[in-house]
């Protein structure tokens, strides 16, 4: 069983989705990946789960990643068919299975500076719990990422030049028993910019 979490959007209506609502802020700027020009690496796979409610043509490749078992993944950003909503999605790029959601187009972030998906494969025990990873993007005051792991130690995330990102928990860290507790968002310089629990 696959789980995904979108933290900080409304999802469209589906149960493979889990959502959680938030206070949008005024219209924003389409994020730089949109803005870009689309090339072969931008396009979702043909058999992705969401494909006939998204614009195929819209969609931009922001992160790419492994599994540990050497399952290649990818996020994608997105727009729907009618445009109303932008939407991030990790997709496995062989079987097309996608987890994530999405927001009002004008205002994707809302008054947050990263949103973030939070997926794993297993469960429901943690013993059985496997793959667990953290997808999202930045908006362009986000100059680090870092998952906060619950004994407080961070585990600083790459940001990609489209401000993507993607990280995968060992698993012998989820062994030990830790979990992603949280997001942190800084700035270029280093300093804080926002916390966001991730729900684990």
């Amino acid at each position: 069983m696959t789980k995904y979490r979108f933290l900080t959007a409304v999802s469209i209506a589906t149960a493979a989705i889990a959502a959680a609502a938030v206070a949008y802020a005024t219209s924003e700027g389409s994020p730089d990946a949109l803005v870009r020009p689309g090339g072969a690496q931008d396009e979702l796979p043909a058999n992705a789960g969401f494909l006939g409610q998204l614009d195929a043509g819209s969609a931009r490749r922001v992160a790419s990643f492994r599994l540990a078992g050497g399952r290649e993944r990818a996020v994608y950003l997105a727009k729907t068919r009618d445009g109303r909503q932008l939407c991030l999605f990790d997709t496995d790029l062989a079987t097309g299975d996608q987890g994530g959601g999405c927001n009002d187009a004008g205002a994707l972030f809302g008054e947050h500076s990263i949103v973030i998906s939070l997926g794993y494969d297993g469960g429901p025990s943690r013993e059985t719990i496997r793959d667990v990873r953290i997808v999202g993007l930045a908006t362009p005051s986000v100059g680090s990422v870092a998952v906060e792991l619950s004994n407080g130690d961070e585990r600083t995330v790459r940001l990609t030049r489209d401000l993507g990102f993607a990280w995968v928990m060992p698993q012998a860290d989820i062994k030990r028993g830790l979990e992603p507790v949280a997001v942190i968002a800084r700035t270029p310089s280093g300093q804080f910019l926002e916390r966001q629990q991730t729900g684990f």
